[in-house]
């Protein structure tokens, strides 16, 4: 006989317990004020939506459970399987919900102990040594990107020095400036950017135009600015995003590959959210475009020499975002994150 068989009290004692445990971590889960500590809108609702299907699987287990205890059927076994697959869900749901929150979840980027990380995926076919990556940081801190895309407008005016935009960071960094006052001298990519529309006043929806880095050459090993045009402007309406965003994408790929720009060895590229910030585009549905275009241009381009491809997730809500698409990519697995140092 069994240990199970010679202690049937203990075995019931065991089970008894069981159902209270899950019933009661059931019922406590609902319980969580999440939107007490969860102030994002987009993300609050994603998480509790994984509550509830972890609540009703509670719930459902207890239930199930229960009715094969009234119906005497312990010993079948495919009723066993049923139920242990059930659970293996329930435990995948909670690792789940635990890694969303775990404590690595980042602070807010303005929190002065913040620390700027990257955190990598890689492709599960091994034959695509390709990387994505996200970068959760101050864009100043960055210095592992051999090109820097910036999402300008379709006359490529770029935001003045002090606007908290990403053209106005990359204008600001770039230019030439006096040693002693932070004076600008030299406006070094915004005058070569100038010069490169020539008399035109406006480009194409996604149009690429390519300038030098200016100082960020020497500050942030950047080699080449890629200024994409992915907004267009509207007389009292503001910039909003252009149609195709994804051509923005597929072009700056092919233009990093261009054989012009060979000799140059470029092997990593660093793309804003493109339309989701002055443009005011909404960020899961844009966030997911921009991802599958990556992933659908590694895996048709067998050519490619962009090695690592990196979106900038300066704030925690957008991290979270871009986390959970790239989780839910059967293509993609998590590879590793680290501390970008400066």
């Amino acid at each position: 006989m069994t240990g199970n068989d010679q202690n049937p009290g203990l075995r019931k004692k065991l089970r008894n317990l069981f159902y209270f445990v899950i019933f009661i971590l059931g019922f406590l889960i609902v319980l969580i004020p999440f939107d007490s500590f969860i102030h994002d809108e987009e993300l609050l609702n994603s998480v509790q939506n994984i509550i509830y299907n972890i609540s009703a699987a509670f719930f459902t287990v207890v239930l199930i459970f229960s009715l094969e205890r009234f119906f005497f059927v312990d010993e079948n076994e495919d009723f066993r399987q049923r139920m242990a697959a059930k659970v293996d869900s329930l435990e995948n749901n909670l690792k789940n919900l635990s890694r969303h929150l775990s404590y690595e979840s980042p602070q807010r980027p303005d929190d002065p102990v913040q620390l700027p990380k990257v955190y990598k995926y890689r492709f599960k076919n091994r034959r695509l040594r390709q990387v994505i990556g996200l970068i959760n940081a101050d864009i100043r801190k960055v210095n592992i990107a051999d090109i820097w895309v910036n999402s300008e407008n379709t006359n490529m005016q770029m935001s003045r020095f002090y606007e908290s935009t990403i053209s106005g960071i990359i204008r600001f960094l770039g230019a030439k400036k006096n040693k002693h006052n932070e004076e600008i001298e030299t406006d070094n990519i915004a005058d070569e950017l100038e010069l490169a529309m020539g008399d035109a006043s406006k480009v194409a929806p996604a149009s690429i135009l390519v300038t030098g880095p200016g100082e960020m050459a020497q500050t942030h090993n950047v080699k080449l600015i890629f200024h994409v045009a992915a907004v267009q402007g509207e007389v009292g309406s503001g910039y909003k995003p252009i149609r195709d965003l994804e051509q923005c994408i597929r072009k700056s790929l092919d233009k990093a590959n261009d054989k012009a720009y060979r000799e140059l060895q470029l092997t990593s590229i660093l793309f804003p959210l493109i339309g989701t910030g002055t443009a005011g585009g909404e960020l899961s549905p844009i966030a997911k475009r921009l991802i599958d275009t990556v992933i659908e241009y590694v895996e048709t381009h067998r050519d490619n020499r962009i090695k690592q491809v990196y979106f900038l997730t300066y704030k925690d809500y957008e991290l979270f975002t871009c986390q959970s698409i790239l989780q839910h990519r059967e293509q993609l697995e998590y590879a590793s994150s680290e501390t970008l140092s400066h």
